[in-house]
């Protein structure tokens, strides 16, 4: 079986150890009961856009996965941008790390078995997530300004979101049988949680539209400091894992279809 996992810091399974990254638990999980080889093909990005250059150059290769795993919105979905640039609906930037990394597979079509050395790349924020009284002041109001700018049609990146992932959906009609989209996660912090609901809202609208399968991270991975990391906006080990457990499940249940209840991820 040969899967093709797309997706930015979530998919790269970012500050977890090596092999508790929700797609590495989940591929164990399939060798297991499948009792057959998995290979897993990782095409690690932090931009939308860059995704649909992937699928671009992929063409009529993309035939040869059995299951494409995607998870995105993670980047686009932050509050960490001025008020002015979400509001903007073109192309964003992005902070010159990822850039950077975009620009190692510029010419990539697929990133495989190379999870280690992103890692060794991308370490971990020790920092925890501020909770002063001035911080949360500074959120909140800001917070208050992109749900206006979002009920008067003002908060364009929504929009930008939009139209992304209608393209990337439309690339991947003829194989969405066998397509799992994940939905944004949770974040603690407001702002970026807020921006996250609305494009699990927006995603779900769009896969339904398209039909494609869609998996709704939110009723498993709760609003809660349990299932992150100190930064509050990357999930931990432990969210890996029952992510990786409930995507297994939906995958019996919704792309094979096996009418038999199992043991989910039982190490």
């Amino acid at each position: 079986m040969r899967i093709l996992a797309i997706g930015g810091y979530p998919v790269l399974g970012y500050g977890v150890p090596h092999k508790k990254g929700f797609m590495e638990v989940f591929a164990e999980s399939l060798i297991k009961l499948e009792q057959a080889p998995v290979k897993v093909d990782y095409y690690i990005h932090f931009s939308m856009e860059n995704t649909i250059e992937l699928l671009l150059n992929i063409g009529m290769q993309i035939h040869r996965y059995d299951l494409i795993i995607m998870q995105l919105g993670h980047g686009e979905l932050f509050a960490i941008d001025t008020v002015a640039d979400l509001r903007k609906t073109d192309k964003q930037k992005y902070n010159e790390n990822s850039l950077l990394l975009e620009q190692l597979y510029v010419n990539t079509t697929e990133i495989a078995d190379n999870l280690v050395s992103l890692r060794e790349l991308y370490k971990p924020s020790t920092k925890a997530l501020s909770t002063g009284l001035i911080g949360q002041l500074k959120w909140g109001v800001k917070l208050y300004i992109l749900k206006q700018m979002y009920k008067f049609g003002k908060l364009g990146r929504f929009k930008y979101y939009r139209r992304l992932l209608k393209v990337i959906l439309s690339l991947l009609t003829q194989v969405k049988e066998r397509c799992v989209v994940v939905s944004p996660f949770p974040c603690i912090n407001s702002c970026h949680h807020y921006l996250r609901t609305v494009g699990r809202t927006l995603t779900h609208e769009e896969c339904v539209q398209q039909a494609f399968h869609y998996l709704p991270s939110e009723n498993f991975i709760e609003h809660h400091p349990y299932f992150f990391q100190p930064d509050g906006l990357h999930i931990n080990a432990l969210g890996h894992r029952v992510l990786a457990s409930q995507l297994l499940k939906f995958y019996r249940q919704e792309i094979r279809k096996h009418p038999y209840f199992f043991q989910l991820c039982s190490n």
